[in-house]
């Protein structure tokens, strides 16, 4: 048996061993509390407990990108004029206009923003101007969403996140692909829009696009495809009808277009609309042409492509 003095070294040596346990215990709690004070303010919170964004493989025909990039004629553009918007095909057959495009571009502007404008082709979405919580890897880096500017559209009620029905959408992952390479450093606001939203509608969104565009910093892209279903010639007299439309910003006339005018007549209102308010409503063709033109045959069903970029008049 112990006598007093050995049972009470016994109890110091328990008391200063759980004492110990107790300082350790409080030190490991302490430091998983900061480090979950230092995620959750760099990382934002949802209350369905979902990721911020999901970062996606973006798919293309890398090899069609890569010989565009290569055979992509650079067009003269004078330097002193600023470029506050585009037109361009998301039609992969056509790689080399888009690359053409984005080549001239990078020559006189360095965005940190792309905001893109694109159809909704599979007609489907919770609301009428989606986008996603989506980031897009790149053989070149991921490219990521500006999520500050369209977290403000979202709350404003202008646009809904809609991930299913956004990831598949074309004109974006096609132009995704030439900015990952173009302006590696550019995040985007990617924005597809259905065709059936009222004008008025339309102008609320240009308007605050306006309000994100009137910098040196942010650029509007609308990636479209022009006339569907028809022969080249038949193509030719199509565009002539779109692109007066265009010109006299008749838009109640472009709201009825289909397919066989152009893919997306409400994202065309709002990218004229928004460079109206910039007034940079001067609009210079770089290319116009079809795919019949293109493949050099006589083809039933071609589409149409112009690009061009909005400068503001003189």
């Amino acid at each position: 048996m112990l006598n007093k003095t050995g049972q009470s070294k016994t109890l110091k040596i328990t008391a200063i061993a759980f004492v110990g346990l107790v300082v350790i215990f409080l030190l490991i709690f302490y430091k998983q509390q900061m480090l979950t004070e230092i995620k959750d303010e760099h990382s934002p919170v949802f209350s369905n407990s979902e990721p911020y964004a999901e970062t996606v493989e973006l798919d293309y025909n890398w090899e069609l990108f890569y010989s565009a990039i290569e055979n992509g004629e650079k067009t003269y553009q004078e330097k002193d004029k600023k470029v506050y918007g585009g037109i361009i095909p998301h039609h992969d057959l056509v790689s080399d206009y888009i690359a053409e495009f984005f080549s001239r571009l990078k020559e006189t502007e360095n965005p940190k923003t792309i905001i893109i404008l694109g159809p909704n082709h599979i007609g489907q979405g919770v609301d009428d101007v989606i986008s996603g919580r989506v980031d897009w890897r790149t053989p070149f880096g991921v490219v990521e969403n500006n999520y500050t500017i369209i977290d403000e559209l979202v709350a404003s009620g202008l646009v809904s996140y809609d991930n299913e029905n956004f990831i598949p959408e074309h004109s974006i992952k096609n132009t995704v692909a030439f900015v990952s390479y173009y302006f590696p450093k550019a995040d985007i606001v990617p924005l597809v829009i259905l065709s059936n939203k009222e004008i008025s509608d339309m102008e609320k969104l240009a308007d605050r696009l306006a309000e994100y565009s009137g910098n040196d910093e942010v650029l509007v892209i609308g990636s479209f495809d022009f006339s569907h279903y028809l022969t080249p010639d038949e193509s030719v007299d199509m565009d002539k009808i779109t692109w007066d439309a265009i010109e006299n910003r008749a838009y109640s006339q472009i709201l009825m277009f289909d397919n066989t005018y152009i893919d997306a007549p409400a994202a065309l209102i709002v990218l004229l609309k928004t460079m109206d308010m910039l007034g940079a409503s001067d609009l210079n063709i770089i290319r116009h042409s079809n795919s019949g033109k293109y493949l050099q045959q006589n083809i039933k069903n071609s589409t149409s492509y112009f690009t061009a970029y909005f400068t503001q008049g003189d």
